[in-house]
């Protein structure tokens, strides 16, 4: 991951140990990703309200300690899970546009630098239906 965009980091609501185990990752990160990598804590299971052990007070400290960006969701309902993913697309963008970085910006959306989309509008035929990996 020396070279990721993005690092999402999820644990579940519900176990303690998931949430134990990110500052040794956060440690790991650092010492091998660059410095404006996005670093994100997805925290999965909100919906769980009366099995919930990670409180929101934790996860602030975490957040505090670590520069770590959190979202609360739901993979089971789906609460916040497209909105964590476009808020990681916006800050990759951003960093490529901070960079001034336009050929990898081209390149991530699509040859459309002030816009994108996360998934192709089936009704859209000018949309290339698969791309390769230009890792």
């Amino acid at each position: 991951f020396k070279n990721a965009a993005a690092v999402i980091f999820v644990i579940d609501l519900t176990d303690e140990e998931s949430y134990k185990g990110i500052r040794e990752w956060m440690n790991t990160l650092h010492d091998n990703t660059k410095e404006n990598t996005i670093k994100i804590l997805l925290a999965n299971k909100c919906d769980l309200k009366e099995e919930r052990k990670i409180t929101e007070d934790q996860l602030k400290e975490l957040g505090a300690e670590c520069t770590l960006g959190y979202i609360e969701v739901s993979a089971k309902t789906g609460e916040n899970v497209d909105f964590s993913f476009m808020k990681v697309v916006e800050a990759i963008k951003k960093n490529c546009f901070d960079k001034q970085n336009q050929t990898q910006v081209r390149n991530l959306f699509l040859n459309q630098p002030d816009t994108f989309k996360l998934r192709p509008d089936p009704d859209d035929t000018s949309a290339p239906v698969s791309r390769s990996c230009e890792c």
